[in-house]
Formats: C-alpha cells, sequence, structure tokens
C-alpha cells in the first residue's frame, strides 16, 4: 500500500512504473515496458501503429499486472533495465502514445486502497502533437498514397501533384479485386518520384490539358522560405569575410555585384549555387574591332592603376590569362588565410581550365544540409553601351530601368571557343548587369506573368535535363535570350492568358532549336546556339514537342 505524496507527474510516473510495474502489449504480450512511453515505441517499430490507434487506454487495451506477492524483485529491475536501453527514446523527450497531461492510478491493480492514499496528479491540457517518425522502409505505402522520397519535397507539392495526376485521366490505375465484387477500383498509382523531378514521360502524358501540367511545374518550384534564408544568410556571411579578406590580400582594390538566378528571382529550387562577379575598381575600355560577336578586347583607360601593368600586352591590351591567373591566386591566398573565418567550411571545386569562374564547395556544417556551389568570377566593368549593343526601349520596361540596364557591363575571361587572330585577347561580354535589371523589373509596368512564364519554362527544362543526361551544353542562359525576345514578340501577359503565353512559347522555342538559331537579345548578330551541338538542339526540341 503507497502512503507517498508527488510534488509532480514525472515523480508519480517514475513510482508507478518502478513499484507497480503491470503494461503489457495487447498484441504480442510482452510485459517489460518500463512506462507507456515505452509501449508506444513498441507499437510503432514491432506492430507499425501508435499505441492509442489500436483501441483504448490501459484498461481496455491493455491490463497491469503485479509480480507474485506484489514485490518488485531485483532481477526484474536489471531486466527492466536492460530492455529500456534496447528501446531508443524519442527525439524532444515528446510522448507518441496519446498522452494529455492526466496521470492517474484509477485502473491500479493493487485496488482502491492504492487509489486512496497515492495521489493522483492532474495536470494542465496539452495539445498533442502527432507522430513525426519516418516509417520504416520495408512498410510499403497504401496504394495511392503518395510518400516522400525527396526530403526536400514540400507538403504543398505533394497536395498539388496529388490531386492534379489522380484527377487525369492518363494515370495508371491498379485492376479492380475479383474476389465476391468487394473490390472497388482501386485509387490511381503515383510513382514515387519527386514532383520536383517527374519523369518527361509523366508530364507529357498531361500535354493535352495544359492547365494540370502548369498547376505540377508551379507546384514543382516551390521551395521553404526558411530553407532559403538560412542557406542566402549563411552565404552573406560567407561573402562579407571575403571582402574583408581580399581588402588586406590584394594589391589593387575589388568590387563585387551579385549575379545570378537567385538575384533576379528566377531560381526553381533551393539557393543552393551562388555566382559573384569581382571586378577591379579601376578604368578600362572595351574594343569591337574584328571580334567576333558577343566578345571584346579590353584596353587601358586614362586612369588605370600601373598594379595592371604586367598584365598588358605590348599593344596595351588586357591579357585574359594573366588577369584570370592574378585573380584566382587572390581567391585562393584568402579562403586558405588565417585570417578568413569561413576558410574551414570552404574547400574548392576542380574546374576545366577554360572555366572563367573559381569554384569552391561552401559546407553549412548542417545535418541533411549539402554544400552551396559558390562560383567567383574575375571580371572587368566597363561603363557606357557601345553603339553596335541593342538600345532597351521595350514597352514592357519602364524608361528609367532600360537607362539603369544600359549603364555599364562586364567582360569575363570565357575562351573563345573557336580559331581567331587574336584569340587569346578575346574577353567574353557580359551583360549580367542588364539582365538582372530586366529580368528583376519584368512584370513592373503591367504586373504580368513574364517571370513566370520563364521559371516554369525554366522548370521543364530542369526535368529533361534529368530524364536525359546527355543534354550539358543547352543551359538556362540560353532560355534566358529567348523568353527577353519573347516578352518583346507578345503583348498581352495577364494572369488570363498563362496558359497560352506558355503554349505558345514552347512551340516557338522549338521553332527555333530546330533551326539551331537563338540570339542574344542585346547583339542581335550573335547566335548564341553556335556551339551547342546539333544532337542537343534536335534531343531538346523532340522532347519539347511532347507538350505541344
Amino acid at each position: 500500500m503507497c502512503k507517498q505524496h508527488f510534488k509532480n507527474q514525472h515523480g508519480l510516473s517514475i513510482h508507478i512504473s518502478k513499484m507497480h510495474p503491470s503494461i503489457v502489449c495487447g498484441v504480442c504480450q510482452r510485459n517489460d515496458f518500463k512506462n507507456e512511453h515505452g509501449l508506444s515505441i513498441h507499437m510503432s517499430k514491432v506492430h507499425h501503429q501508435d499505441s492509442h490507434s489500436s483501441g483504448r487506454r490501459e484498461t481496455e487495451l491493455y491490463s497491469r499486472k503485479v509480480p507474485q506477492h506484489g514485490h518488485y524483485h531485483s532481477k526484474d529491475r536489471k531486466d527492466e533495465k536492460h530492455s529500456a536501453r534496447q528501446r531508443p527514446s524519442t527525439a524532444g523527450g515528446h510522448r507518441k502514445d496519446g498522452y494529455q497531461g492526466r496521470f492517474t492510478t484509477t485502473h491500479s491493480p493493487h485496488g482502491s486502497a492504492v487509489n486512496e492514499k497515492c495521489k493522483s496528479y492532474s495536470g494542465p491540457e496539452r495539445e498533442h502533437k502527432g507522430d513525426t517518425r519516418t516509417w520504416p522502409k520495408s512498410v510499403p505505402p497504401k496504394f495511392g498514397e503518395i510518400h516522400r522520397t525527396d526530403t526536400y519535397m514540400s507538403e504543398h507539392v505533394i497536395k498539388e501533384v496529388a490531386k492534379v495526376v489522380q484527377a487525369s485521366p492518363h494515370t495508371v490505375t491498379k485492376p479492380q479485386e475479383k474476389a465476391g465484387g468487394r473490390g472497388k477500383p482501386r485509387e490511381p498509382l503515383l510513382t514515387e518520384r519527386s514532383p520536383s523531378s517527374l519523369s518527361n514521360s509523366t508530364l507529357s502524358c498531361l500535354a493535352s490539358d495544359k492547365s494540370k501540367l502548369l498547376t505540377i511545374l508551379k507546384a514543382g518550384i516551390i521551395c521553404p522560405k526558411e530553407d532559403s534564408k538560412l542557406r542566402v544568410d549563411r552565404v552573406n556571411v560567407f561573402v562579407q569575410n571575403l571582402e574583408e579578406t581580399i581588402s588586406r590580400v590584394s594589391d589593387f582594390p575589388l568590387e563585387l555585384f551579385k549575379s545570378g538566378s537567385y538575384y533576379d528571382k528566377t531560381k526553381i529550387d533551393y539557393a543552393d549555387e551562388f555566382d559573384f562577379m569581382f571586378y577591379p575598381k579601376a578604368n578600362f575600355e572595351a574594343d569591337f574591332t574584328n571580334c567576333p560577336p558577343g566578345f571584346c578586347k579590353i584596353k587601358k583607360g586614362r586612369t588605370t592603376s600601373q598594379d595592371f601593368d604586367k598584365m598588358f600586352n605590348k599593344d596595351g591590351y588586357l591579357v585574359p590569362d594573366f588577369f584570370k591567373e592574378k585573380m584566382f591566386q587572390i581567391f585562393k591566398k584568402c579562403i586558405e588565410s588565417p585570417g578568413f573565418r569561413e576558410g574551414r567550411r570552404t574547400k574548392r571545386k576542380p574546374r576545366a581550365p577554360e572555366s572563367p569562374a573559381f569554384t569552391v564547395f561552401y559546407d553549412l556544417q548542417l545535418q541533411g544540409k549539402p554544400p552551396i556551389d559558390i562560383d567567383l568570377v574575375p571580371a572587368i566593368r566597363v561603363d557606357g553601351w557601345p553603339s553596335n549593343f541593342r538600345k532597351l526601349h521595350a514597352k514592357w520596361l519602364s524608361d528609367d530601368h532600360a537607362k539603369e540596364a544600359m549603364k555599364c557591363f562586364h567582360a569575363v575571361t570565357k575562351t573563345f571557343p573557336g580559331k581567331q587572330a587574336d584569340g587569346g585577347l578575346l574577353w567574353r561580354v557580359s551583360f549580367s548587369h542588364a539582365e538582372k535589371k530586366l529580368i528583376n523589373h519584368a512584370d513592373y509596368t503591367d504586373k504580368g506573368v513574364r517571370k513566370t512564364i520563364f521559371k516554369i519554362l525554366k522548370k521543364l527544362k530542369e526535368d529533361i535535363k534529368t530524364d536525359c543526361p546527355g543534354i550539358e551544353k543547352f543551359c538556362s542562359y540560353h532560355l534566358k535570350m529567348f523568353m527577353l525576345g519573347f516578352f518583346d514578340r507578345h503583348k498581352d501577359f495577364s494572369e488570363k492568358n498563362e496558359e497560352l503565353l506558355f503554349n505558345q512559347s514552347i512551340k516557338e522555342l522549338v521553332k527555333c532549336l530546330q533551326s539551331g538559331e537563338i540570339r542574344n537579345y542585346f547583339i542581335p548578330s550573335d547566335n548564341i546556339l553556335k556551339y551547342v551541338p546539333d544532337n542537343e538542339k534536335a534531343l531538346v526540341a523532340r522532347k519539347l514537342s511532347e507538350y505541344i
């Protein structure tokens, strides 16, 4: 008989589990559980169900049994401790058995005497949080049930794709059961592939219904803002520390320009890639004489610092390889510097010799978060807008944004792929500054869906590349140049025309690929598909044709 008083629920729980053990599994009759929490873990791990989902509380689902003569033998206690060590605890210490904060000994086998003497604790009501544990791989999903195979996939994506695919007439269904007329048609079965990377065949079967296809593609480009914010915050710390280190180790001052899909807000997945241009704070001029379209030569300006003298040739042109080598030395010295606080998390990624970027992996040091790919690109900024560039005066673009876009351009050390007399002096013209302005403000004048169409088409391109790993040269840059021209050719980008515009964009892109020509929006004489292999262009065109 107990006459003890307890200050709180925890004390009573320990007392009951040690002095009055009596919890038995209602399925396998196991009776060595320390408390209801242990039973809950046992039910979920062994019988794949919650202890409370199988029925009732202790008086109905399981019964309390007391060892012989009502005493707790030392051997039993040792067995219980050993059993407790074998049962893993739940993350965070939360109970999984539906416990609501009330614990009494109403059904103790010691009888009413114990019930009267043991002070029962009645704590505050607490909301029970659902079981969030991952089921063992041996447990198959219910037929028609979508379950997670991509740990980064949001619940919104799952719901949206489930609604669309299950409603589709093309969805594969399992044959109806024959036995006794009991079988109703099974629910549509969706494969276990992540909606963000659904097979090309799955998407193309919905091509006749553009509304459903758009819903799936839109759902695939949604990602949690919290996760992206975490990554961006870490990258901002990386860049801030890198700039501080560069200011100490560099022979000349460098400026930073943030480019890429994250900064023009066309990212379709998690923020795991960033592009940063570093250019010297000095005056340079661009020379387009006898240069192929899209390339130029860089020569010394009026007040260029003497720090660059060793990088110029005898004719006064800046040699790309010399500049690239110097900048790479600065980047390497920074990430290896003891003063660079992020150096221990940073590892250089091997790249092809002709690549213009110094690429590093930046480890977030968070479980389940892969390293971030960061491109540090040496560049030269040239102020002004040469006469051989397109003058920006599109109707969908405001005059102020057009003027801002034409303020400057950059040149990067990308190797010229063909044969040219001055090939070793050629720099690739980069319009990252103008592209960022145009894409960010594409819907400014009419609140249209230009950026949405671009992102959906970009998502479709990524799904095709996932299905066809051989596609390497055709990239988002080609889509961006195509879409800027598409914005000029069409007028009404209101939301009501989204489906029509998406369909039209696919048709026009297929024609461009078949003809082998997409013009650089800023330099119309430059065909940017020129160096994409013919077999890639044909493959992408064929895959896109399935959606028309």
